[in-house]
């Protein structure tokens, strides 16, 4: 705040050349008294004290959370207005006309304030919203599912590592197996090939046999041919109507040694008893037929065997005990062959009787 100069009237320097020291001093202490009872001193002092407290603030603070009425800047202390001078009076003097202001220090403007930031120090406390009762069942239910998820992921993996390390483990072993497999299988087949073509070649052969020799070979060339039996069979019917009875029984026997259960088997048992009746042992082959008779009921083979039966006993010189088996043909299988045979036979045996 400046101070203006102006010159004194003639009457005022009239008045302070005649009051003298005396008039000019309590002049002047009447001017200090109402300068420091002037109420605009107060505000003066007052202004200084809020400078002085914002000049203590001015210094950083530690990050500490305060009230928001700590955020609001503290507005600047306004400059007092120029104390106006009392009019100089004639008592006055000149040398004292210009009247001296009580020293003011100069206001400092204040200290600028620090940006706020988000990490700043000063922060208002954030109310956490109140989420509704349905959002909260349904972040539940949402971590729970997501808590099943992770669960049943962990157990796909530890499934995935089981099946590696089963592989690991027994790949080898497993492929050996599968290799050993497939190679037997492979073999099989081959073999299964190879009989079906030396069946096919004994098939042939055999349509094509002539005489016992042809037969022979087939027995020799191709003894696990399906077709081998049938030709051993079919060789010792040769050898029996050529009149070579022991080789026919002897042929018969080696058939039902290979082939106990072929279905041709009981005709072989049938033809021994022939070759035995062939060879002149007619007691033995007579019990020996109707053994098989009974052993062999309901079979085709039955007729033979009681013919047989009654054959022997007629060349045994027993045309009864002959004419009673053939009498059970007719009864037992009428209208067939059989019976014709037998009508035929008993007609003879009952003339012997005669």
């Amino acid at each position: 705040m400046t101070e203006e100069k102006r010159d004194f009237t003639e009457e005022e320097k009239r008045d302070f050349t005649e009051g003298g020291d005396s008039s000019f001093l309590n002049k002047h202490e009447e001017l200090l008294n109402s300068i420091q009872s002037d109420p605009k001193k107060e505000d003066l002092n007052k202004h200084e004290e809020v400078l002085k407290a914002i000049r203590s603030q001015s210094e950083p603070e530690q990050e500490t959370e305060a009230p928001a009425a700590e955020d609001e800047a503290v507005p600047p202390a306004t400059d007092p207005e120029p104390e106006q001078e009392a009019p100089p009076t004639a008592d006055t003097e000149p040398s004292t006309t210009k009247q001296a202001a009580p020293e003011k220090s100069t206001p400092k403007p204040p200290a600028p304030k620090k940006p706020k930031s988000s990490g700043g120090a000063k922060k208002k406390k954030k109310k956490k919203k109140k989420h509704p009762a349905h959002h909260t069942e349904r972040d539940a239910e949402a971590e729970r599912r997501h808590e099943e998820l992770l669960k049943q992921q962990q157990l796909e993996q530890q499934e995935v590592k089981e099946v590696l390390t089963f592989v690991t483990k027994y790949a080898k072993p497993v492929l050996s197996g599968v290799l050993a497999i497939c190679v037997l299988l492979l073999a099989v087949s081959l073999f299964k090939t190879y009989r079906q073509k030396k069946a096919d070649r004994a098939d042939a052969a055999f349509m094509h046999a002539r005489d016992a020799n042809d037969l022979q070979g087939i027995v020799d060339d191709y003894p696990s041919a399906p077709i081998a039996p049938i030709a051993q069979m079919a060789l010792a019917l040769d050898k029996f109507n050529a009149g070579d009875y022991d080789a026919a029984e002897s042929l018969y026997h080696d058939f039902l040694k290979k082939h106990p259960d072929h279905e041709l088997a009981p005709q072989a048992q049938l033809n021994l008893i022939a070759c035995q009746e062939a060879k002149g042992d007619r007691e033995g082959a007579q019990k020996r037929y109707g053994e098989f008779a009974k052993a062999h009921e309901g079979t085709y083979l039955v007729p033979s065997a009681m013919l047989g039966q009654a054959r022997c006993l007629e060349a045994l010189g027993r045309p009864a005990d002959a004419i009673t088996v053939y009498e059970d043909i007719i009864a037992d299988f009428p209208d067939s062959v059989w019976s014709q045979s037998a009508e035929s036979s008993m007609a003879i045996a009952k003339a012997k009787l005669d």
